[in-house]
């Protein structure tokens, strides 16, 4: 009986080790690309987030890219719900028991469209951003996030 117990409470202690091995390994690996990606565009919608350590911006320069911000975040606020809406219906056309080709075709070019649509406001966002800021601070910009943005994409 007294081995029974044992058995079972090692077993029990194995089972939540490996368990918890499996949570451990799971968890977000931190690495060179880390850096940037925390200081720079964390998420590829939010370009202007890397104005935030741009060295020696004006308060002016501030400003006016803080405007921006709010200006495309709005922007892309409205292109990501409509993408999202697209998608689904993509999904339920997929699934369905008539699937129609011809909708999922003319989905899918909605889709595709707002994607081109993003990727322009995306562009014209940090080359405004750019015009706002001297040659140190282009450099800055040019080097430290869109370099690492266009690796991810």
């Amino acid at each position: 009986m007294k081995t029974k117990n044992v058995t079972l409470a090692a077993v029990l202690l194995a089972g939540f080790l490996l368990f918890n091995s499996n949570q451990i390994f799971a968890q977000e690996q931190k690495g060179p690309k880390g850096k940037c990606e925390q200081t720079c565009m964390k998420e590829q919608d939010n370009p202007g987030k890397s104005c935030m350590n741009i060295p020696d911006l004006t308060p002016d320069q501030q400003k006016k890219i803080d405007d921006l911000k709010i200006k495309f975040r709005k922007e892309m606020l409205q292109l990501n719900l409509k993408s999202k809406e697209a998608q689904a219906r993509l999904k339920t056309l997929e699934t369905g028991e008539n699937v129609k080709l011809s909708e999922i075709d003319a989905t899918i070019d909605e889709i595709t469209a707002l994607q081109n649509q993003k990727m322009k406001i995306r562009a014209r966002h940090k080359q405004d951003i750019r015009n706002l800021l001297n040659e140190k601070q282009r450099i800055y910009f040019d080097t430290q996030c869109t370099s690492e943005h266009k690796e991810r994409n």
